[in-house]
């Protein structure tokens, strides 16, 4: 999973420039973004899908990090690895705010955010 196409990435900042979201951002701010940023700016799509993940993440491990992030995907329907090593390659990219890894997370929370809302309230 590599949607790190221009095209997708724009529809991620422009779906975080709409309310609820707001955030003001070009195509570069976002691409300049630090991993934690962006680890943080999937947290904020999370913590308004669900008010449970609406934590400061430098306040819990990474462990408490990444197994409450997955648990969430789970229950989102994002399609994780099935295999044990590609989920622990996930799980790393995951928590190092890896693009490769975030980028098709909030393309897919974005997209479906309607959807997802209904989900995370049921």
């Amino acid at each position: 999973m590599n949607p790190n196409t221009m095209g997708d990435i724009q529809l991620i900042v422009d779906a975080l420039n709409k309310p609820p979201f707001s955030m003001d951002l070009s195509l570069v701010l976002f691409d300049e973004k630090s991993p934690f940023e962006l680890l943080k700016t999937l947290n904020d799509v999370m913590a308004h899908l669900d008010k449970r993940h609406n934590v400061d993440i430098r306040d819990e491990s990474s462990e408490q990090t990444g197994a409450r992030m997955t648990e969430f995907l789970r229950v989102l329907k994002f399609p994780l690895p099935t295999m044990p090593e590609q989920m622990q390659q996930f799980n790393i990219g995951l928590l190092q705010g890896n693009r490769n890894t975030i980028y098709p997370l909030l393309q897919y929370l974005l997209s479906n955010l309607q959807k997802l809302e209904k989900r995370a309230y049921l």
